[in-house]
């Protein structure tokens, strides 16, 4: 014989609170996996940039404003 518990929520409909929650999350490990592709790309491309640029030199330009502060 079944327990009270188990013939209640056997019987017990499901809430649409349920369900929103359901979807919720569905809609949130959607957008998580859609950010992590779009970071290990960013993160593919910088890696990429920074191979290119090992061993060039790189020219830097300090304004006159920060010249007079490292005085």
């Amino acid at each position: 014989m079944a327990s009270p518990k188990k013939a209640l929520s056997s019987t017990k409909k499901k809430s649409p609170r349920d369900e929103l929650k359901r979807e919720i999350n569905k809609l949130n490990n959607l957008l998580q996996d859609k950010l992590k592709i779009e970071h290990d790309s960013e993160e593919e491309e910088y890696k990429l940039l920074l191979k290119k640029m090992v061993g060039r030199r790189i020219r830097i330009t300090v304004g006159l404003k920060h010249k007079e502060l490292l005085q």
